[in-house]
């Protein structure tokens, strides 16, 4: 795929932000975050395309794998300065990142996070939530949850 990417233009064609949000989503699922967010650099370079939360979902979804959550809470602030708003998807993978990374308090704060900015927790970030408060030992405060 990466070979194909490259070889757009000897065909007199430019990636384009799907084309650049298929390599990214590609490289993260993999675990290979240092090639996906080379990706992400290139498309940052090109001055008429923008990431929108496709880009930043795929991102984070990998970060999220690799249990890299200082870097997915980087790119959630990134992403807000450039305008970009996050999604139930990108809260979920930056919370798993968290909850990966054995930091269950952050991640229950994304989720608060996510609710003031009017995005409800969705069965994935309820899950994941869950996750953090059994691994707190609150089981009060999951059941609360789960109810």
């Amino acid at each position: 795929a990466l070979k194909l990417f490259q070889s757009i233009a000897t065909f007199g064609l430019r990636a384009d932000l799907v084309s650049y949000n298929n390599m990214i989503w590609s490289f993260s699922h993999a675990t290979r975050i240092k090639e996906a967010q080379q990706q992400f650099k290139e498309l940052l370079s090109h001055p008429s395309l923008t990431p929108n939360e496709y880009t930043y979902s795929s991102l984070m979804y990998g970060l999220a794998r690799a249990r890299r959550h200082q870097e997915a809470l980087q790119y959630l602030e990134e992403m807000q300065h450039h305008g970009v708003t996050p999604n139930s998807h990108i809260y979920a993978s930056v919370m798993d990142a968290c909850v990966g990374a054995g930091r269950y308090h952050e991640a229950l704060d994304l989720m608060k996070r996510a609710e003031s900015n009017s995005i409800y927790p969705d069965v994935t970030m309820v899950n994941i939530a869950l996750k953090a408060l059994a691994q707190l030992g609150d089981m009060e405060g999951a059941e609360y949850l789960a109810k």
